[in-house]
C-alpha cells in the first residue's frame, strides 16, 4: 500500500492501518476461540492417554495368572536360588548339595603364535562331528574349526581349551584323532586327554532327604512348578508361597496412575480452569471414583476397595494401605480376588466403564470429532473473513486514492483560477502617475 496523501496532508497509510485493525477484530476473537478449542482438544487427548493407561493397569489387576503367581525364596542364596510357577504349591524344600554340575574342560600345549601355521593336517572327529585340519591353519584357524564340533574353543595365553557345551557326564565330549592332531596339539595322550582342566560332574544332592543325581544346575524335573538353581555346596531352604508382593505392585500402579488421570481431570476442572463447568467432564469425574469405589455385587468378605485398604480423600487421591491388602490377600486370597480380580470386581467394572470413553468409537472418539468439525467450521470461516478483508482495505486503498486524486485536481483548479482573478485585477487597477 502506498499512498502520498500529499493532497490531503494525512498519514493515509496510518488511517488505513487503523480502520483495519478494527476490522480485524472478529477475525481476533475468531483466532482465539480456535486456540480456546485446539487446547481443550488437546486436554481430552491428555485425558484419553490418562485412561488408556489406568486400563492398561486394570488389565494387570485381571491378568488370569496375577493370584496364581507363586514365589520361591531361599534361605541361603548363595548355595541355591529357586523360581516357582503357578502350578508350584506351597511348601519348604530343604536342599543340600553335596556337589554342583560341571563341564568338561581340557587344555594343549601353548604354542609361541597363533596366527601363524601350526604345520598340521588330519582329520578328526567331535562327538561325531567330522573336521579336517589343513596344513596352513593357524592356532586360531584350528580353534574356529573345532567349534563346529559341537564344543566351545577358545584360545586362553597362547593355549587351546576346548569345554563342553553341556554340564554333567553327559555332557563330557568324545574326540578321534586316528591322523595324531590333537596329540601334536597337546591335547591327548593315547587315549586320554593330557591337561585336564576340569573333570565332568554331575549335580549331587538331596531334597528333603531325597537322594537325587542331574546332568544340569538348573532343576526342573523335581518338584512340580519349581526350578532350583544349584550354585554351591552346601544347604539351603526353599520356601514357595503365594506371590502376594506382585498383586501389590499391580494395586500400586493402579493407584498412581488414578491419581495421575483423576488429579488431571481436577486440575482442568478448577476455578477458571479450561474446561470448568464441562457436563460431559463432570459426568467422567463423578462414574471414574463411583465405579472403582463402589461395592461389588458378588458375596464375599470384602466386597469394597475399601475393607482391603484401598480408599479415597474427599480431594480424590486415592491411597493403598499395603499391610491391610496383604492381610486381606492372605486372609481370603478367593475374596480379595474377587474385589480385584473377578469378572464382577470393582477392577472389571472400572475397566468396562474406561473403555466406554477410551475405544474407537467411544465418548473420547466422538468428542475428537466435535472439535475437529468445529475447527474446520471456523478455520473455513476466518479464511472467508480475510478474504474479505482483503477486498475492504482494498476498496479502502482505491478510495483514498480517488479522494486525493480529486482534492489535487481542485487544487490544482484552486491556484489557476486565483491566478486569473490576479491578472484581472491588475488588468483592471489604474496606474498612478
Amino acid at each position: 500500500m502506498q499512498i502520498s496523501g500529499l493532497a490531503t496532508g494525512l498519514d493515509v497509510e496510518a488511517i488505513i492501518t487503523k480502520l483495519m485493525a478494527i476490522e480485524q477484530r472478529p477475525l481476533v476473537a475468531m483466532e482465539q476461540r480456535k486456540t480456546k478449542y485446539q487446547e481443550e482438544k488437546n486436554t481430552w487427548r491428555d485425558i484419553n492417554t490418562r485412561l488408556l493407561n489406568l486400563q492398561n493397569n486394570l488389565d494387570s489387576l485381571l491378568a488370569p495368572d496375577l493370584f496364581r503367581r507363586m514365589a520361591a525364596t531361599s534361605s541361603n542364596a548363595e548355595i541355591v536360588t529357586a523360581s516357582a510357577s503357578s502350578k508350584a504349591l506351597d511348601g519348604k524344600y530343604e536342599i543340600e548339595i553335596e556337589q554342583v554340575a560341571q563341564a568338561q574342560r581340557v587344555a594343549s600345549q601353548r604354542f609361541d603364535e597363533v596366527d601363524s601355521p601350526v604345520g598340521l593336517a588330519g582329520t578328526i572327529r567331535i562327538n561325531g562331528t567330522e573336521i579336517v585340519i589343513e596344513a596352513e591353519d593357524s592356532l586360531i584357524d584350528i580353534r574356529d574349526r573345532l567349534r563346529e564340533g559341537d564344543v566351545l574353543a577358545n584360545i586362553v595365553d597362547n593355549t587351546l581349551i576346548l569345554t563342553a557345551k553341556e554340564t554333567g557326564l553327559a555332557g563330557a565330549f568324545v574326540v578321534e584323532d586316528d591322523d595324531g592332531v590333537l596329540a601334536s596339539l597337546g591335547l591327548v595322550e593315547g587315549e586320554n586327554f593330557k591337561n585336564v582342566l576340569q573333570e565332568p560332574l554331575d549335580a549331587l544332592f538331596t531334597v528333603d532327604g531325597l537322594r537325587v543325581t542331574r546332568s544340569s544346575n538348573s532343576i526342573d524335573d523335581v518338584v512340580e512348578g519349581v526350578t532350583f538353581q544349584l550354585l554351591d555346596a552346601g544347604k539351603g531352604v526353599i520356601e514357595v508361597k503365594k506371590d502376594y508382593d506382585k498383586i501389590i505392585q499391580a494395586v500400586k500402579a493402579m493407584v498412581q496412575q488414578f491419581n495421575s488421570t483423576y488429579g488431571f481431570i481436577n486440575e482442568k476442572m478448577g476455578e477458571g480452569a479450561l474446561l470448568q463447568g464441562d457436563q460431559m467432564m463432570l459426568r467422567l469425574q463423578n462414574s471414574l471414583r463411583r465405579v472403582l469405589m463402589d461395592p461389588v455385587a458378588a458375596e464375599t468378605k470384602y466386597p469394597f476397595m475399601g475393607s482391603i485398604g484401598i480408599s479415597i480423600s474427599k480431594e480424590g487421591v486415592m491411597s493403598l494401605d499395603e499391610s491391610k491388602l496383604k492381610a486381606a490377600l492372605e486372609d481370603d486370597p478367593a475374596g480379595a480376588f474377587e474385589l480385584l480380580g473377578g469378572k464382577d470386581g470393582a477392577a472389571a467394572r472400572a475397566q468396562e466403564f474406561i473403555k466406554s470413553y477410551t475405544k474407537v468409537d467411544g465418548f473420547l472418539a466422538e468428542r475428537q470429532k466435535v472439535y475437529d468439525g468445529r475447527l474446520r467450521d471456523l478455520e473455513r470461516r476466518m479464511d472467508d473473513f480475510e478474504r474479505r478483508l482483503e477486498l475492504r482495505q482494498a476498496n479502502l486503498e482505491r478510495q483514498w486514492t480517488q479522494l486525493e486524486t480529486a482534492l489535487s485536481y481542485s487544487y490544482s483548479q484552486q491556484d489557476w483560477l486565483t491566478a486569473q482573478l490576479t491578472a484581472l485585477q491588475n488588468f483592471y487597477t489604474p496606474r498612478r502617475k
